[in-house]
């Protein structure tokens, strides 16, 4: 069922002025009821000739009367126009009642169909709204299970909307189901291009699962429709990176950087790529001016630190890398970079605590996944278990 031909969202404004719209024709037609009523005790419109007239009938009662008298031509040339009564009165009482009759049907007809469209929509949006705010309520305090019973409630009443859609794919990727929150996301993405959000998200669940290739076409579909949006650039470019286009990441991170030059992320993001490419200086100022627009930033106390490691500073890395654990104690790459470093450093003691610190985290996107194993690999080799 399609909540409206044109596609708009439901929302609590719309629900009430589809029930005014409603309200307000049944009042109409219930005037026009009384108005007829009284018109009928006053002998102007006769039941039969209501009957007859509503279903296309002649009616036998008052046939001749209801005749067309022959018109005067001489004393309707010789008398004077009364202009108004000729207009409120061109037709007999029983011609009127002819008239007037099919129209007041139509009217009515067409009243009530507005009012019934308008209380079903409102309906329909109604339990729609109902069920969002209720999800949206259990997602809040983790109950994404509940939640995805609200939308899945919803989504029975407008399997259209895509906002429904979207609220399953959020809960089902909260709730770990990554592969069935994808098929949702790809479905908005099919049907309504222009729901970025549907796009950006899916190129997030996409690398999460180490399908960066594909990634890519969801985030360039988001670009299509808002072209300069550093956030689309920035994930565009975290694709294109992971699988080998490193020219194309930079120019998308530049991009990014032309249109909000304070983007903390996009900063970071090509510092990190400058660095790995050996353009070291430059990606040192980077990671340098991500920190001073935002100290509190995990990611770039994170690219400052691997920036000074390549630089062989590790005393300043293992700082910066020790804020961001600070800021963020679930933050795996930053303790799977500290152990990297402890370990170039021969401090293997430390480096076992960092790695393990970092395997026992839950790993959200490509880049942790990478670092959680990487973690459990060097604890295998550094400290392996005894069997």
């Amino acid at each position: 069922m399609i909540l409206n031909p044109l596609g708009l969202e439901p929302t609590w404004p719309r629900v009430y002025t589809s029930v005014s719209i409603g309200g307000t024709s049944l009042l109409i037609i219930a005037i026009m009821m009384w108005r007829t009523r009284k018109a009928q005790k006053r002998d102007i419109y006769k039941p039969s000739t209501l009957f007859a007239e509503a279903f296309g009938l002649e009616s036998d009662e008052g046939a001749e009367s209801t005749a067309p008298e022959e018109p005067d031509l001489q004393k309707s040339v010789a008398a004077p126009r009364n202009t108004e009564k000729s207009l409120s009165w061109s037709f007999t009482p029983e011609e009127a009642a002819r008239v007037r009759t099919p129209r007041f049907y139509a009217a009515a007809a067409v009243l009530a169909l507005i009012s019934s469209a308008c209380m079903v929509l409102a309906l329909i949006s109604y339990i729609v709204l109902t069920n969002w705010d209720d999800g949206q309520r259990r997602a809040v305090i983790g109950d994404d299970v509940g939640a995805l019973v609200c939308y899945t409630k919803a989504l029975r009443v407008n399997p259209q909307q895509p906002k429904t859609h979207l609220l399953i794919a959020k809960s089902q990727l909260a709730s770990g189901k990554t592969n069935a929150a994808i098929e949702e996301l790809r479905w908005i993405v099919r049907r309504r291009p222009d729901v970025v959000d549907a796009a950006v998200i899916l190129g997030d669940a996409l690398e999460t699962i180490g399908r960066p290739a594909e990634a890519v076409t969801a985030y360039q579909s988001a670009l299509k429709v808002d072209q300069y949006n550093p956030a689309y650039l920035i994930g565009l470019g975290t694709a294109l990176e992971q699988v080998g286009r490193l020219d194309e990441a930079d120019t998308a991170y530049e991009k990014a950087i032309l249109i909000d030059k304070n983007n903390v992320t996009a900063h970071c993001k090509l510092g990190s790529l400058l660095i790995i490419t050996n353009h070291m200086d430059e990606g040192l100022a980077h990671c340098k001016k991500a920190v001073s627009l935002n100290p509190k930033s995990v990611l770039a106390q994170n690219a400052l630190g691997i920036a000074y490691a390549h630089f062989g500073e590790f005393d300043k890395a293992i700082l910066c890398l020790r804020k961001a654990t600070l800021l963020s104690a679930d933050f795996p790459v930053a303790w799977y970079d500290l152990g990297v470093i402890f370990e170039k450093m021969n401090d293997k003691a430390r480096a076992i605590d960092s790695f393990r610190s970092c395997a026992s985290l839950l790993p959200h996107n490509a880049a942790e996944i990478l670092c959680v194993n990487g973690a459990k690999a060097e604890l295998q080799k550094l400290a392996p278990s005894k069997k």
